[in-house]
């Protein structure tokens, strides 16, 4: 037997978790009487007139549920029209959620991608020819952007020249040779040049350094077959 704590109700039957009435956990309940063993209602005889009570509402009474056979059912599934609230909800969810990564791309697009260039513009951006010779056959430009190294071929030979972007002024740094420049690289920190020379007819390059404003050459490698890079 099981018993509310609440109302006090008693239960026969053991696979009741929770009370009718008002719904608490039912408890472990004392052994059930026998039907007819007592009545449903017991009144305690009247005390003698020496105990003082004169009201008869005083007397003490006990209540007795008689049992029962009646027993509730709870359903054991979520009625029809839950799952289809639920299943609304979740498609709300899952709408919402898609809006939210959409809208996430879409700003991350505008952000990265065309709302936050801090590049010039073409209308701002201005193109300048840095040498009218037509013999230029390659060029290297400064970190900084400063200077602009470039290969000149007049007649066979080549040779290095500088241009400062600033001043527009050309200086030659390594003089004509019957020679074959490879590759013009810029140090990191913009006070030496790099380059790769084959001599004419021989098939070995070779990688030199020379000061941006000319000077003595120096031999690094032999047997070099890309430009410097660092």
């Amino acid at each position: 037997m099981k018993r509310c704590p609440e109302c006090r109700r008693d239960y026969y039957d053991d696979t009741l978790l929770y009370c009718l009435d008002d719904g608490r956990e039912l408890l472990e309940g004392p052994a059930t009487a026998s039907i007819g063993d007592e009545p449903a209602t017991a009144i305690l005889s009247e005390p003698p007139a020496s105990a003082g009570v004169t009201e008869p509402s005083e007397f003490p009474t006990r209540q007795q549920i008689s049992p029962t056979d009646k027993t509730a059912i709870l359903p054991s599934s979520v009625p029809d029209g839950s799952n289809k609230h639920a299943r609304l909800l979740q498609k709300k969810y899952l709408w919402l959620l898609a809006l939210i990564v959409l809208g996430a791309g879409y700003g991350i697009y505008k952000y990265f991608g065309s709302g936050n260039k801090t590049g010039p513009s073409a209308s701002v951006m201005k193109i300048a020819r840095l040498t009218a010779s037509g013999k230029v056959t390659l060029a290297a430009i400064s970190s900084d952007g400063r200077y602009v190294v470039h290969v000149v071929d007049d007649g066979g030979q080549q040779s290095l020249w500088m241009r400062q972007t600033a001043t527009q002024s050309n200086v030659q740094i390594v003089a004509p040779a019957k020679v074959r420049y490879n590759g013009l690289t810029f140090s990191i920190d913009g006070n030496y040049i790099y380059y790769v020379k084959r001599e004419e007819g021989g098939g070995i390059r070779t990688l030199y350094q020379t000061p941006v404003l000319g000077g003595s050459a120096r031999k690094v490698w032999d047997d070099v077959d890309s430009p410097a890079a660092f």
